[in-house]
């Protein structure tokens, strides 16, 4: 890099926007100095060579950076804030672009430091394939529950060979499970029965039902106590109550909607 006297007119010549006048205000003097400088036979004073050096280097790495993406600020002020400006910059010893992007990395970091650190999301829940064995009847009744159609994702801790996953169709269990979702259920045991309260899987001849078992007193018979007995009913009352439990076998009972 070229800093004598010849070498700083150079480079003020290669550059439209960089003249005397533009000099001075960067090296917090007037005009005539600088054209004092450049004429004279008299050493440039160490501190002015020092800012022009680094005006000289910037220019410089621009020039070679001119391939890379680069993004433009553009600030406009007043000849009076532009010239405070220029002596706050030299009095750290900065050139005033050097000056003017370090004050705005600096407002930049302490808004940074203002803000509250972000609260971190919760993790992932454990997933595990289940499976998928098409719809339930939740109103009308469905396709037998024998054909396995694939896994479907779930978050918890079952056991794929006792629980698989159904989509429920109708509307008959609404509003607690709506038409469409999809319910988590688990195989009875083999001399197990549902418990009074639980939303079961039922299947006859028809198909797969989806209701919640309940237990309601038989009308007497002569003189004899009224018994209870388990029935299977909807929880949308728009749809039939009750159907005998005898008749419906239940296959399995609802943990959890997927």
């Amino acid at each position: 890099m070229d800093t004598s006297k010849e070498g700083i007119k150079h480079w003020l010549s290669k550059y439209p926007e960089r003249d005397r006048n533009w000099l001075a205000t960067q090296c917090g003097v007037e005009k005539r100095t600088v054209d004092n400088w450049l004429s004279s036979p008299r050493d440039i004073p160490a501190k002015a060579l020092r800012i022009i050096e680094s005006l000289m280097r910037s220019d410089a790495e621009l020039h070679e950076s001119r391939e890379e993406p680069q993004s433009h600020l553009v600030i406009r002020t007043s000849a009076e804030e532009f010239d405070n400006w220029s002596r706050a910059a030299l009095a750290k010893g900065q050139i005033i672009t050097d000056y003017a992007i370090a004050a705005i990395r600096q407002a930049y970091q302490g808004e940074l430091a203002s803000k509250p650190a972000p609260i971190p999301a919760d993790p992932p829940a454990n997933l595990i394939e289940l499976p998928y064995f098409g719809t339930v009847a939740a109103g009308t009744p469905a396709a037998e529950l024998d054909t396995d159609d694939g896994t479907h994702p779930v978050p918890g801790n079952y056991d794929p060979a006792t629980h698989y996953v159904l989509r429920v169709n109708g509307e008959s269990m609404e509003p607690d499970y709506p038409d469409r979702s999809h319910i988590v259920c688990r195989k009875l045991k083999d001399g197990e029965f549902a418990k009074k309260g639980q939303d079961v899987i039922a299947c006859d001849a028809s198909g797969a039902y989806f209701k919640r078992l309940v237990y309601r007193k038989d009308a007497p018979i002569g003189t004899g106590p009224r018994k209870a007995v388990p029935r299977l009913i909807s929880i949308n009352p728009d749809f039939p109550e009750v159907i005998p439990a005898a008749d419906c076998p239940i296959m399995a009972v609802v943990v959890s909607k997927a």
